[in-house]
């Protein structure tokens, strides 16, 4: 999703360079773009899409056998139900309640996601173009903005990505895997990487950036290499078993 986020804001600039001369031109530029930005992303993304997923349904099934080639059966047969959400990038969302891996061509939650952020997107860049450190502002709020959701909610609804925690891994898959508003902030980050390196406008730095940038950055490694020890000196949970 950063790769996805820094390319996104290349790629839309590239297509629409020109800045406007105020926030409110933003917003009439953002609704009067999106439509066709959309339909330019879908044409290039569906053909070799339904490809893959004719392959995956009619194709791969043949190519094997033996006494657990049947489990096959358990991946087409969301696709002979809810397959048309893939072609509207809505398959993270339907059906409501499933786990990601018994959805359509469950690996493809990544472009349903991807396509329900480059939504947002362009109104950012949009901004940015317009005022940079506003743009910078606003994509960095977004961003602090999902990060604090995915904490306040791994906490109440008792989420873990330890792959140890056994139930409490099986509610993240459930309820946050694949959501936008819990990947968005690596997409954002990448956005304000792209927007940084942009170097568009008046500079943004001033000691308070400094110190809010070493902040995250010991955030980040604390989350990172902190929280990890120790999950391999515990007995790992049953799948039906949580770790508090």
């Amino acid at each position: 999703f950063v790769i996805g986020g820094y390319l996104v804001f290349h790629a839309i600039s590239r297509r629409s360079p020109g800045p406007t001369s105020s926030t409110t031109h933003t917003g009439i530029r953002y609704i009067t773009s999106l439509p066709g930005l959309l339909l330019y992303r879908a044409l290039r993304i569906l053909p070799l899409y339904a490809m893959f997923l004719g392959f995956f349904l009619e194709v791969a099934p043949h190519l094997g056998n033996g006494p657990f080639w049947y489990q096959w059966d358990n991946l087409l047969d969301p696709c002979h139900e809810y397959g048309w959400t893939n072609f509207l990038f809505v398959n993270n969302f339907i059906p409501p309640g499933t786990p990601t891996q018994q959805t359509c061509f469950y690996q493809s939650w990544y472009l349903a996601v991807d396509m329900q952020l480059f939504i947002c997107a362009p109104l950012l860049i949009f901004l940015y173009q317009a005022r940079p450190c506003a743009g910078r502002f606003a994509t960095a709020a977004l961003m602090t903005l999902s990060i604090l959701v995915t904490i306040v909610l791994s906490f109440t609804q008792e989420w873990s990505l330890n792959s140890f925690d056994g139930a409490a891994v099986g509610r993240f898959d459930l309820e946050g895997y694949a959501m936008p508003h819990i990947r968005a902030q690596s997409y954002l980050a990448g956005m304000l990487l792209a927007m940084i390196l942009d170097g568009r406008g008046p500079s943004c730095r001033s000691w308070k950036t400094d110190v809010a940038m070493a902040m995250a950055i010991a955030s980040l490694l604390g989350v990172t290499f902190i929280t990890a020890t120790g999950a391999y000196a515990r007995r790992a949970c049953q799948v039906w078993e949580t770790p508090w």
